[in-house]
């Protein structure tokens, strides 16, 4: 047992020995990389709980995270779930251990979030290293690659742009891979094998984990192909480079991530594409808003986007000034590095991405606004793909490869110095960088990737449901907006865990972002408060004590529980009143309800009344009892259904009861003889007023001197006798200037106190300058009102500056709604029978019995166009909107067996059926080229994957005739012409100059050292309280960074140009396995160059290096002459 263990050690050993150590100082690399990782998490290994922060909130339960993958329905909130099928691949190998360890939620999102951020710098620290050996930036300096590579890893971490975006998550592995993807797209352009192309096929396929991942990487491979173009001159050799690599990529891409691409291809067949809830909300204003702070100064120092958690900007003088350490550093590497990396394409290639980067992430702030505007809002595909355009902040996805990169090269650099000095300069590269992110990282750590203490009362509610109730549906209040900052967890925004982790149920995720969402209108009825601004209805008088049963029918849900844990709202004496409901269980913050009368998933109803707006349905929903509302439903106007499922149309039963509501009746002072202002003196006038633009005959003009709040100036209208019970309905048409609170309000008079009240004030909240508005609000009649009246409110003045406060009523009516409407509903035709059977959350069997006439079929979950009814017949049923959030299929009489299916659920189970076999024939092809691949190095140029081919030489155009450089002038001049007349002569001037850099061959150091000097100044003139000033010199930096970029792209064109006549010779077979095995050759060659110059046998340090470096670049030589003499 001892002598195989010594055996084993030995041979590990002697393994070692002959790579050099490699492996073992990679792992250590590796270890310290992921032990990094781990400090912006620290928080979660000396406090419980569960880190959360809006998007980065998961459901509790493995098998709860397991369903969020592979269903295209939540049902646990009620929304459309496409976006995350993109995350099988991904998510499902960690779930699957986790479920096999028996993992709780907080260890499986803590290791997932460890594991992916740890990712990024191993993938940076892979790229970086080669590319750092291959350049021979690090001399002699044996560990100095291993320092460069390590320090690249930890800049591409901890950069506020990566924390930044690492709590959204699912954007995040894309990121993490970005250096993997390009490494081995640069190795399948080069040697287009199968193998490779399958590798990065795979590769971007598994990282695609949201919408935006797709067009970020497949930019990098389109941005690259087009580089290797330009490389090689445009020449049929390189199309068909290029062609090898693209056409086979996308083709297997397509099929790979079939199981979301075939529901986006048939989603936008049928005209519906998916977008997310804000999608209909995007306007140029937003877009304005997000691009608000990507400017050029901010994108350079990652200080720009929107709604993060932490202020992407930091404060004080120190840290202003540090936070330019990044971009200054790094282009200080580009200036000093730039003749060594001349010839390195990944250098090259990816400063160039970073120039288009920063350019691309200014949004609409800076010189793309228009063209940025139209492809988000307006161009082709704007409808259904515009909004991943909304935070152009993301652009900057390529521009930590270049900072990291570059600082990776010139730490590596100066720790390969020999002397001390060198390598106290990379210790303080390193400390500064690494510094200049504890502004951000800190906050985020401590506030961002810290648990979240979440209470046990959340486990406990759910349990008491399933035992008592077992899968009825539930409702939470609040509703779910973008996060809630809970009294247990104040400074964190947690999204919507409770409602993803409890029973199935309906709640605001589908309509986040309506501006007139039923889910908050809901809550206004029911919140505790006197009459205000954002209320309508006097609650005390107008709200019976046992409407919320009735109110919550488009729940279908069984318990309704209200978290007292959320600052803000007082739904306590609403609820506790409410004798609908009764609290059946409650703990320290949450309280559970159980609904007397509550409606099934599925149901039939045989009336359905169109209403304007929600007051519509209130009105009429507490005339109705709990069994009435179970048989009807609520339509708004405007949406489709025919009147022959039974619709009652509101407006057709309305019948006026008010007297002069157009104030068309004057008496001899002049003002209507039915209407008597209230507010006598000079703080208020009312007047009458005719002509007024966009009035119909006389207006009452109303004008309020008074700033002070809550100071109304009111007229009252006639009073008009009315009966308890009834519903009646206010409309006006109001236009206010310089006001607030103009409303049009109904007064009651209560018979046992003897005075008047007001009942109802609507629009609720009526602020500033408005032309023209229509309001309408129906009420019901409480008892002990005898009569009401009708009142013009003029609101107090705004801003005294702009003078007083005026207010038009044009019509402000009162009208009643006639009791056969009632009387319809009460004689509606019997229910049929509806009976259902869940077979998953996306599909349910159902069977219709005894229906005599068409009625609406009701179903309890959000409103989607792709929720279908399948008929017996083989036809289908469109749904309609009802109640403004849920389902309804109109269905005609008779027997009926249905099925309710939602149909991208079939499209991605079809599409994971294809890309499931064709990932596992992808890895079995990858695992056989593996084991078959023949030992010792790989065929082709492995060594120089990144480095140019020859030496530098004069550029391309000094090498045309005077007649082609001639063209080539008067092509700068048309630029240069057509910019001006189209957007300016600066412009003109700016633009025009980058050919003209070309052209007059501008050495890149030039414009780099320039750039860099003018960056220096940057935070000076911040420090000068002179933003503008920064923002100008700022521009300067960039626009002279992109001419030197340009410049340096020209000389590595140069640079690497084939030998005459190469671009068109064909390789016999033969030939190849002579360069091949001269290659290798090569290969042999460096080695022993390694060892010589690590060996003793040369005394000093400089002379190793320079025999080493004489030994490969002879061997380099003689190999470029071989292989032109094999060709």
């Amino acid at each position: 047992m001892k002598e195989s263990l010594i055996k084993t050690v030995s041979r590990l050993k002697a393994w070692l020995a002959a790579r050099e150590y490699r492996p073992l100082w990679h792992g250590l690399a590796v270890l310290f990389i992921v032990a990094c990782s781990l400090l912006i998490f620290a928080r979660n290994f000396t406090s419980s709980g569960t880190m959360m922060h809006v998007d980065m909130t998961f459901p509790f339960g493995i098998d709860r995270n397991m369903a969020l993958y592979s269903n295209t329905w939540w049902q646990y909130g009620s929304v459309q779930n496409i976006w995350n099928t993109q995350r099988v691949f991904w998510a499902y190998p960690l779930l699957a251990v986790a479920k096999v360890l028996g993992l709780s939620t907080g260890t499986y999102v803590l290791v997932l979030f460890i594991g992916t951020f740890s990712l990024a710098g191993i993938s940076m620290y892979a790229a970086a290293f080669g590319i750092i050996e291959r350049s021979r930036v690090a001399g002699s300096g044996r560990f100095a690659p291993y320092v460069g590579a390590v320090f690249a890893g930890l800049v591409f971490m901890y950069n506020p742009w990566s924390l930044s975006h690492l709590w959204p998550y699912f954007g995040y592995p894309a990121y993490a891979v970005a250096p993997l993807v390009l490494i081995l797209l640069i190795k399948a352009v080069d040697r287009p094998r199968p193998v490779l192309v399958v590798g990065l096929a795979v590769l971007m396929s598994v990282a695609s984990t949201g919408p935006i991942t797709v067009p970020w990487l497949w930019l990098l491979v389109v941005a690259y192909l087009l580089f290797h173009l330009a490389r090689r001159r445009f020449s049929a050799a390189g199309l068909r480079d290029a062609a090898k690599v693209l056409f086979p990529l996308a083709g297997l891409y397509l099929v790979l991530n079939a199981m979301w691409i075939l529901p986006y291809l048939y989603s936008t067949a049928s005209s519906k594409p998916f977008v997310p809830a804000y999608s209909p909300t995007m306007s140029q204003g937003m877009l304005d808003l997000l691009s608000g702070t990507n400017s050029v100064l901010n994108s350079l120092r990652f200080a720009s986007g929107w709604g993060m958690p932490v202020d992407p900007q930091v404060h004080g003088t120190v840290w202003v000034v540090m936070s330019f350490a990044l971009p200054a550093l790094s282009l200080a590497a580009l200036l000093v590095l730039g003749r060594r990396l001349v010839k390195d394409r990944v250098v090259v290639f990816v400063s160039l991405l970073f120039v288009l980067s920063v350019l691309l992430a200014t949004g609409s702030h800076w010189i793309l606004r228009r063209p940025y505007s139209w492809f988000a809002l307006r161009g082709p595909g704007s409808s259904s793909l515009g909004w991943m355009l909304r935070a152009p902040d993301r652009w900057l996805f390529y521009a930590p490869l270049f900072y990291a990169l570059l600082l990776g090269l010139l730490a590596a650099r100066l720790a390969g110095e020999p002397r001390v000095w060198g390598r106290l300069l990379a210790v303080g590269l390193a400390a500064t960088v690494l510094v200049s992110f504890l502004p951000i990282a800190v906050p985020y750590a401590d506030h961002v990737y810290d648990p979240a203490p979440v209470p046990g009362d959340y486990a406990s509610v759910n349990e008491f449901i399933t035992r008592e109730g077992g899968a009825s549906r539930v409702m939470w209040i609040p509703f779910a907006r973008s996060g809630f900052n809970y009294r247990w967890a104040r400074d964190k925004r947690v999204g919507a865990f409770n409602v993803y982790s409890s029973n199935a149920n309906l709640n605001n995720l589908q309509d986040l972002f309506a501006p007139d969402s039923f889910y908050y209108w809901l809550e206004s009825v029911f919140s505790y408060a006197s009459v205000s601004p954002p209320q309508a209805l006097n609650e005390e008088v107008m709200l019976q004590q046992d409407l919320a049963s009735r109110l919550f029918m488009p729940f279908a849900a069984g318990y309704m529980i209200y978290d007292r844990s959320v600052p803000g709202y007082r739904f306590g004496g609403s609820f506790a009143s409410d004798r609908s409901m009764d609290l059946e269980y409650r703990t320290d913050i949450l309280d559970v309800y159980g609904l007397d009368e509550h409606p099934r998933l599925l149901r039939p109803a045989t009336r359905t009344v169109r209403i304007d707006n929600y007051y519509d349905m209130l009105a009429v929903a507490q005339r109705m009892t709990a069994d009435d509302m179970k048989e009807i439903a609520f339509i708004e106007r405007g949406r489709p259904l025919d009147e022959r499922f039974g619709v009652l149309d509101i407006n057709d039963y309305e019948r006026p009861v008010s007297v002069d509501p157009g104030f068309e009746q004057l008496g001899p002072d002049g003002l209507p003889s039915r209407w008597l202002p209230r507010t006598p003196g000079a703080r208020a006038q009312a007047s009458v007023q005719s002509g007024v633009p966009g009035s119909t005959g006389n207006s009452l003009r109303v004008v309020n001197n008074s700033a002070e709040e809550f100071a109304l100036s009111c007229v009252d209208g006639p009073e008009v006798a009315v009966e308890p019970g009834a519903v009646y309905v206010l409309e006006s048409r109001i236009r206010a200037l310089n006001s607030v609170w103009t409303s049009a309000s109904v007064e009651g008079y209560m018979d046992e106190s003897g005075r008047w009240v007001t009942l109802v004030r609507f629009p609720p909240d009526q602020q500033g300058t408005s032309d023209w508005l229509e309001a309408r609000c129906s009420f019901w009649m409480p008892p002990g009102i005898s009569r009401i009246r009708p009142v013009a409110v003029g609101g107090w003045t705004e801003n005294t500056a702009r003078g007083p406060g005026i207010s038009w009523f044009d019509d402000l009516s009162i009208s009643r709604v006639d009791e056969t409407m009632f009387q319809a509903i009460a004689e509606r035709p019997p229910a049929p029978a509806v009976d259902y059977r869940k077979l998953s959350p996306e599909k349910y069997e159902v069977t219709v019995e005894g229906a005599t006439a068409p009625f609406v079929m009701v179903f309890g979950e959000a409103y989607d166009p792709f929720w279908q009814v399948g008929l017996e017949s083989g036809g289908r049923v469109e749904p309609t909107r009802l109640y403004s959030t849920i389902n309804g299929f109109p269905v005609e009489g008779g027997g009926l067996d249905l099925t309710v299916e939602y149909l991208p659920q079939d499209w991605f189970t079809l599409g994971l059926v294809i890309a499931l076999a064709a990932l596992i024939a992808s890895l079995l092809f990858i695992s056989f080229c593996l084991l078959k691949r023949r030992r010792g190095p790989a065929r082709g140029p492995a060594g120089d994957t990144c480095e140019g081919e020859g030496p530098a030489g004069r550029s391309v155009l000094e090498r045309t005739g005077r007649l082609s450089r001639r063209l080539w002038w008067l092509g700068v001049a048309a630029v240069f012409v057509v910019v001006a007349v189209w957007w300016g002569l600066l412009s003109a001037l700016v633009v025009a100059s980058f050919p003209a850099a070309v052209l007059l061959s501008l050495p890149p150091r030039l414009p780099l050292g320039v750039s860099l000097a003018v960056l220096l100044l940057c935070p000076v003139a911040i420090l000068f309280d002179r933003t503008s000033t920064a923002e100008t010199l700022a521009i300067a930096a960039y626009y002279l960074l992109a001419l030197g970029v340009l410049a340096l792209f020209a000389r590595h064109l140069s640079a690497s140009r084939p030998p005459p006549g190469g671009e068109n010779l064909e390789v016999e077979p033969r030939a190849r396995d002579i360069i091949d095995s001269q290659e290798q050759a090569v290969q042999t060659c460096k080695c022993l160059s390694r060892v010589v110059a690590r060996s003793g046998i040369v005394r000093t340090r400089s002379a190793r290096a320079a025999i080493a470096d004489r030994m490969g670049l002879a061997w380099k030589a003689g190999t470029g002459c071989g292989q032109r003499r094999s060709k």
